[in-house]
């Protein structure tokens, strides 16, 4: 394999959600065009898998545990790795904990549900940004933030998913609005249904029906484009984000939806 070259080339990025399909196919596409990539997940054996799964591609990535003391154990690595900054910073929910907690309505949501879900998504993200916030490069470093569309449609049953992923949004666009004078963007990439999504169905709200059998039927009903969110979709989004074209853009969202109706 040739060597990594690209609008990346030596640029520094952490992904925090490494070793989710999405996070992954961001971190891939990141190294491909020259990025030092740090990629991080749950579990140290899902961690070195992604780093010698990227290794196989000739790809190189440092992996770090974000476990109970997986902040510090971030920030430490960041400042011995990267002396001279951090260029973009990934900022995934990891949208299988947004899709762990079905409840039928509002009021049927367990104390232990809410704080299950905020410490997973909203609570974690917004701890990691504001750790790593002194790292990021002040003169045009950018931050990514990836959750759900739910964030924009209330889906039946999983309201509380709906409502983590709203708040992603708003995190969004507080970040942006108080970073902006350091020089630091803050934007959101939001998917749909992603491609091998185990809770697609209840995500589109069948309930009392096979998950897997039914989405090759649905896809073309419900997507105009015929086809699910892909890991390529997410990367080339996030790409596009870090990247010196979107420059000017901050507090955004862009939605990968294949065109299935989230906003106006």
């Amino acid at each position: 394999m040739q060597p990594p070259t690209g609008r990346f080339l030596g640029r520094t990025v952490v992904v925090t959600c490494g070793t989710s399909p999405l996070g992954f196919g961001i971190a891939r596409r990141l190294c491909l065009e020259g990025a030092h990539v740090t990629l991080c997940g749950p579990r140290r054996d899902q961690v070195e898998a992604a780093v010698q799964d990227l290794g196989s591609e000739g790809l190189k990535a440092i992996g770090v545990v974000l476990g109970t003391s997986g902040v510090e154990r971030l920030v430490r690595t960041v400042r011995l790795q990267y002396r001279t900054g951090l260029d973009c910073l990934i900022l995934g929910d990891q949208l299988d904990q947004i899709h762990s907690q079905p409840a039928a309505n509002v009021l049927s949501i367990t104390d232990q549900q809410w704080r299950t879900q905020v410490d997973t998504t909203i609570k974690k993200c917004f701890f990691l940004a504001r750790a790593l916030k002194p790292a990021l490069v002040s003169s045009g470093a950018s931050v990514i933030f990836l959750t759900s569309t739910m964030g924009y449609t209330a889906v039946p049953g999983w309201c509380l998913a709906s409502i983590a992923s709203s708040a992603m949004l708003a995190l969004t666009k507080a970040l942006a609005s108080s970073w902006a004078s350091d020089c630091i963007r803050v934007n959101c990439v939001a998917c749909g249904i992603e491609q091998g999504e185990s809770v697609v169905t209840h995500e589109l709200g069948l309930h009392g029906r096979g998950q897997h059998e039914l989405v090759p039927d649905l896809v073309a009903e419900l997507v105009p484009m015929q086809r699910l969110t892909s890991p390529k979709d997410c990367a080339a989004a996030v790409c596009f984000l870090c990247s010196q074209d979107a420059e000017y853009i901050t507090g955004e969202t862009i939605v990968l939806n294949g065109g299935v109706p989230s906003r106006l």
